[in-house]
């Protein structure tokens, strides 16, 4: 290839479309990132609060596997919210919600943070986002 073709090539890269593509691509890694992050007890700004009630706190105990791992909040009892769990592009964003008809009612309690990937999970989703990001571009200028 000659490095006028080659120069016309990275000239016409739409750079948008290239990102757009490889952050829908990640969608399914966002999603575990959240469920994993919820199932610790974590949101982007820290620990979930410990239960208020003993009587809840002793129920999750007994009933919910990952609580003795992580005995904070998980917002976990039949894993409906984490299954409900979506990503979707949004204007000038992704919205990430859950279709669980419980999400309202958690989301006043605890805040959209709970769909927001914290700093570890950040880490994670980066170098998996980049790599597609630059096969998308090796792939758009000719260089598969």
């Amino acid at each position: 290839m000659e490095i006028g073709d080659l120069l016309a090539k990275i000239q016409s890269v739409d750079f948008m479309k290239l990102f757009d593509e490889a952050l829908e691509k990640v969608f399914p890694n966002i999603i575990q990132l959240i469920q994993e992050q919820l199932s610790e007890g974590e949101t982007a700004l820290g620990s979930m609060p410990d239960y208020k009630s003993d009587v809840y706190a002793n129920f999750k105990e007994k009933y919910v596997a990952t609580y003795k791992i992580y005995p904070t909040t998980d917002l976990r009892v039949t894993g409906n919210l984490y299954e409900g769990i979506f990503v979707q592009n949004g204007l000038l964003s992704i919205e990430i919600s859950s279709r669980d008809p419980k999400s309202a009612k958690l989301e006043k309690k605890y805040g959209q943070r709970i769909y927001v990937l914290n700093e570890k999970s950040m880490d994670k989703l980066r170098p998996i986002l980049y790599t597609i990001l630059m096969n998308n571009y090796r792939h758009a200028i000719g260089f598969n």
